[in-house]
C-alpha cells in the first residue's frame, strides 16, 4: 500500500510540473536583469548566464522570407533577438542583411548593432538596431522612394520604432 500511495504521489508531482512547464513555456516578455541565473535541472544550482551587456550587445535583426503573394510581390518579416528574446519588429517587403561595411550608404550609425531591409518596386523600407547609453536597445524604421529622389533627397527617414529596457 505504502509503494502504491508513493507511486500515485511521484506521477501527481510529475504531471504537475510538466503542466507548470507547459504553462511556463507560452510566450512572455522578460527584462533582462545583470544578475540573471538559470537554474540547472539536475542539481537546481545557478548557472551563469549572459550579462545584460553581453545580451544587449548580442541585439541582432533577422528577415524571415514570407515568399510571394499572388502578384509576385515578395514580402518578409523582420524580427529582433537578443538573449532568449525574439519579436517581430515589423513586415516589409524585400529584405536582407545590411553588412557594417554598407551601413554607411543607408545613414546607419557605425555602432549599430545589426541591420536590415530592402528595395523594391520604386521603395524601400531599412531597419537597423542599436544599443544607447541607457544600455537599452532601440529599433529604428526607416524608408526611401524613389518619388523624393527627384527633389535630392535622399534621407532614410529614419525613426525609433521601438525600445527594449
Amino acid at each position: 500500500m505504502k509503494k502504491l500511495f508513493a507511486i500515485v504521489t511521484v506521477g501527481f508531482l510529475v504531471a504537475c510540473s510538466a503542466n507548470q512547464t507547459a504553462e511556463s513555456s507560452e510566450e512572455s516578455v522578460v527584462t533582462p536583469t545583470s544578475d540573471s541565473v538559470a537554474m540547472t535541472p539536475a542539481n537546481n544550482e545557478p548557472e551563469a548566464t549572459e550579462s545584460v551587456e553581453e545580451i544587449m550587445l548580442s541585439a541582432k535583426l533577422q528577415c524571415v522570407d514570407k515568399g510571394m503573394d499572388e502578384y509576385d510581390v515578395p514580402h518578409s518579416d523582420v524580427f529582433i533577438e537578443f538573449g532568449d528574446h525574439k519579436e517581430k519588429v515589423s513586415s516589409c517587403l524585400a529584405c536582407q542583411t545590411i553588412t557594417e561595411e554598407d551601413f554607411s550608404k543607408y545613414d546607419i550609425p557605425k555602432d549599430a548593432l545589426s541591420a536590415c531591409g530592402g528595395w523594391w518596386a520604386g521603395g524601400g523600407d531599412y531597419f537597423y538596431v542599436i544599443r544607447n547609453a541607457r544600455n537599452t536597445i532601440e529599433v529604428y524604421a526607416g524608408w526611401q522612394d524613389e518619388g523624393q529622389m527627384e527633389d535630392n533627397d535622399t534621407s532614410f527617414h529614419w525613426e525609433l520604432k521601438k525600445t527594449y529596457e
